[in-house]
């Protein structure tokens, strides 16, 4: 679906956009101090990237946030793209589809790629959202997620739904080594 809009809307959603993305940041800073963003950090993104002004404004505030790591941006559907990724996240975003078996699928698959001292953030972590509140709540039942606090900003609705995060973390007790492909003997 495409998003059609007139220069001065586009301008205001994107500050909106930004201004969200930043109470975010700071939010998660102060949730975990202790983690710190070094010049090896490295930011990896799966995303449709659609609609043009959120993949714009999602792509400059990321630029902006991380001016002198590395950046790997992957388009396409998460559940085919997550599932071939072979690295491990710190940090992990998911704001993917927000109905039936998505947000359970896309939690599955980033459990995977987890790292052991992993923040979790789900995106529309709100009673708007039923099925994203599903996938976390299983998710946590089966002791796969840690310490996850819902944060619903006063007001904020978008579309005639509340917005808000979960934050939390997966509970990754060990990090095993990934099984290699093919043996040579």
């Amino acid at each position: 679906m495409k998003c059609h809009m007139v220069g001065s809307e586009k301008t205001n959603l994107s500050n909106s956009l930004f201004k969200l993305l930043n109470e975010l940041d700071i939010k998660i800073r102060n949730k975990v101090p202790e983690r710190t963003i070094t010049d090896s950090t490295s930011y990896t993104g799966f995303d449709m990237w659609d609609p043009p002004v959120y993949e714009n404004t999602a792509i400059e505030w990321v630029k902006k946030q991380f001016e002198s790591q590395r950046k790997t941006l992957i388009k396409g559907d998460s559940t085919k793209t997550v599932p071939q990724f072979q690295g491990k996240c710190d940090i992990i975003h998911i704001d993917g589809e927000h109905h039936a078996h998505f947000p359970e699928t896309d939690m599955k698959y980033m459990a995977r790629v987890a790292s052991v001292n992993n923040l979790l953030l789900v995106d529309d972590c709100s009673k708007s959202w039923p099925s994203v509140l599903k996938a976390g709540r299983l998710k946590k039942k089966n002791d796969l997620l840690n310490n996850i606090k819902m944060h619903v900003p006063e007001g904020w609705i978008y579309r005639g739904a509340q917005k808000g995060w979960c934050i939390g973390s997966y509970n990754v007790k060990y990090q095993a080594d990934p099984i290699p492909r093919s043996f040579m003997f």
